[in-house]
């Protein structure tokens, strides 16, 4: 695994730069926010795991978190529980544990699939592989959440919220080891239809 200097990205593969973000990252806490740029794009499909331990206070508070409640997205808990929002221009998707998070080590995950067909698509949230909510996605998530904002930060929040559950800065009551986003949907994007569809929108 190769760290980035200055931030806080660790590479597992051949790419050495923090930009372009490519499919997959891992992210580690104790670095400042991580430049949007360097964050994969998730309009495509994608699954983001986080590796956390409750420890044996409240663990509640930010996992990770780009954006604000006009658009971008938070893994946190609250009153014990996972929480996932995802915020866009038009509305707002949650996702919420029904149990509370025991103490010790947790994997925490959010998988996302594109609809086929026309159909909508799913976005799940998984505790240890579990799969404890889930909701249908209608319409695309948005190509890039949020660009020159705040970037993606590890273990707290700056700024507006995502989701009004929480109160920035709202640091996480346990420890964060690790927060990995694999989107290999990405490479399936299409620059000549990217740019006709940038052109028409001018």
């Amino acid at each position: 695994m190769r760290r980035c200097r200055g931030c806080n990205i660790a590479s597992r593969d051949n790419d050495t730069v923090a930009q372009p973000a490519g499919s997959s990252r891992v992210f580690l806490p104790g670095g400042g926010p991580v430049a949007d740029e360097s964050v994969p794009l998730l309009w495509g499909g994608f699954r983001l795991t986080a590796d956390i331990d409750t420890g044996s206070g409240s663990p509640d508070g930010v996992v990770c978190a780009l954006g604000d409640w006009f658009g971008g997205y938070a893994l946190y808990v609250t009153e014990g529980r996972a929480h996932f929002t995802f915020a866009r221009s038009f509305d707002v998707i949650e996702l919420a544990d029904g149990g509370t998070l025991e103490a010790g080590a947790h994997e925490l995950a959010v998988l996302y699939t594109l609809g086929e067909g026309g159909t909508p698509g799913r976005m799940v949230l998984l505790v240890d592989g579990n799969e404890v909510a889930a909701v249908e996605v209608s319409g695309s998530l948005p190509l890039a959440v949020q660009h020159g904002g705040a970037g993606l930060r590890i273990g707290r929040d700056i700024g507006f919220p995502v989701s009004r559950r929480y109160t920035p800065p709202a640091p996480f009551g346990g420890t964060v080891h690790q927060v990995r986003i694999d989107a290999p949907g990405t490479s399936q994007a299409d620059p000549a239809g990217e740019v006709r569809a940038a052109l028409h929108a001018d």
